[in-house]
């Protein structure tokens, strides 16, 4: 049995020495960084919030239809663990752009990507996104969730008793606390909500006007809001009528841009594009912002915008903690897009991020007599297990540039989030790679099956103590090569 064992170690590492394998099983976790940000008055608020972090807020029936999810509790049962993995999974993406043509060229592709993955309800996609370059800010919100909770029940009981105008001053502190965290909130239900019950009170003290400011923030969120059903009736009537009067406001449009560009934008809550870009077409009033790019902190607010203007957002971003990762990652996949190298990094990345999945977009455009074609490579990465899915589609990008028309980028989408199996080992790429020589797989001595028949012998007999072992390979091809392998007792 030992000698069996011994011959084993020996054999995988002198294959690890070949392909570098063992050395990435080694390093991929080592070199994870956590993506903790250090503002404002942390010391403060990890002395009032210590053990509040990771609760998960539990809203009322009122409330708790649409709830915004907290910090996830980490689990030390079999059974905890079991009920986890139920749970929907955090998901990370990363675009990726062959150059400037093509980024501008399909900037559009993170909106597509972004609406398809918004609708899955296995992954909690824009929690994700708001929390892996902004740990310490989503803390704060996931604190700040319990106070906006207490505030809404006690508007509510203050309303139900006839006390409007107090009950408008509780509606109002939830709105400002998750407008003050509008560059993580990542599910606007509940500041629809908060809004709404402030617009309701507004109206039973006949501050018509204020209410009607309000609703139109909460049917900007969300245009198909419905009233509670104990809401009365003239409030109801007034909503209604405000809603039916939306499509008919004036507009204006927004113009976005960040330094570095192709980051995410998001607009009351949903993906509109990428940077630089103009929002068209918004109604006039305020709307909330936030912009997003992987390995830096996110920024957000609030803008006016006005009847046939244009408004405009200029932001500089900042590098969060673990942009080094990741900015590692963005070399690797423009250079060598789905490499060993590359996939190794996502995990790498995947793992400091503490994320379950990773996928990776990477597009280019290539023009022909036909058009611009839009050339697509996916890679959906299981981050715990180190296992990968892959898509590439190439297709006619639309004259409208609208993405969310090309029914092949959709159906690859389904093809990877449709079930939890089909995952390949990262680790295949390696060893499906080995070559001596890259530009010439077919020639190298490493892919001979018989190369690896008397290696295996060699390491046999090396295990087994014997006589010193020395072998000579030559390939009689004029690109041929040459190995000496010697083992010694």
């Amino acid at each position: 049995m030992t000698k069996v064992v011994s011959m084993l170690v020996a054999g995988i590492f002198f294959f690890s020495s070949l392909t570098g394998m063992g050395q990435w099983s080694f390093i991929s976790h080592a070199q994870a960084k956590s993506f903790d940000l250090e503002e404002e008055d942390e010391e403060d608020f990890e002395s009032d919030t210590k053990g509040d972090a990771e609760k998960k807020p539990s809203y009322s029936d009122d409330f708790g239809k649409d709830k915004i999810r907290g910090t996830k509790a980490k689990k030390d049962s079999r059974e905890d663990r079991d009920f986890d993995e139920k749970k929907e999974k955090s998901l990370a993406v990363f675009y990726f752009f062959a150059d400037s043509t093509a980024e501008k060229t399909l900037r559009d592709i993170a909106r597509t990507v972004g609406s398809y993955l918004g609708e899955l309800s296995s992954y909690r996609f824009f929690e994700s996104e708001a929390r892996i370059f902004n740990d310490f800010s989503f803390k704060k919100l996931s604190a700040d969730l319990e106070k906006v909770q207490k505030h809404l029940e006690n508007g509510k009981k203050l309303l139900d008793e006839g006390e409007a105008e107090d009950a408008v001053g509780k509606f109002m502190a939830a709105v400002d606390l998750l407008e003050k965290r509008i560059d993580v909130l990542y599910d606007y239900t509940v500041l629809a909500k908060a809004l709404f019950y402030a617009g309701a009170a507004w109206k039973l003290l006949d501050e018509d006007t204020k209410a009607q400011d309000l609703f139109r923030k909460v049917l900007v969120i969300d245009a198909d809001y419905r009233p509670d059903k104990d809401t009365d009736e003239d409030t109801v009537d007034f909503f209604e009528k405000i809603k039916s009067r939306m499509m008919l406001q004036p507009l204006g449009d927004l113009k976005v841009s960040s330094e570095p560009s192709g980051a995410t934008v998001y607009v009351d809550g949903r993906i509109v594009g990428m940077t630089p870009m103009t929002v068209e077409g918004l109604t006039v009033g305020k709307h909330y912002w936030r912009i997003h790019k992987s390995g830096y902190r996110d920024v957000g607010g609030v803008v006016t915008v006005r009847d046939g203007g244009v408004e405009k957002i200029m932001e500089t971003l900042e590098p969060g903690d673990g942009a080094d990762p990741v900015a590692q990652l963005e070399k690797l996949a423009v250079t060598g897009f789905g490499s060993a190298e590359m996939m190794k990094q996502a995990v790498t990345v995947g793992t400091a991020a503490n994320v379950d999945r990773l996928l990776a977009v990477h597009s280019a455009v290539e023009q022909t007599d036909e058009g611009t074609v839009a050339k697509v490579s996916l890679r959906l990465l299981d981050i715990k297990k180190a296992g990968y899915k892959e898509e590439n589609i190439s297709f006619t990008v639309p004259s409208s540039e609208d993405l969310s028309r090309a029914e092949d980028l959709r159906h690859s989408l389904d093809n990877l989030f449709a079930d939890e199996f089909g995952f390949n080992p990262v680790s295949s790429i390696v060893s499906g790679s080995l070559s001596l020589d890259r530009t010439k797989k077919e020639d190298s001595v490493i892919t001979k099956w018989w190369f690896w028949t008397i290696i295996g012998v060699v390491v046999a007999g090396a295990a087994g103590g014997g006589t010193a072992a020395a072998l000579l390979l030559t390939q009689k091809k004029s690109s041929g090569a040459t190995m000496t392998v010697d083992f010694t007792p």
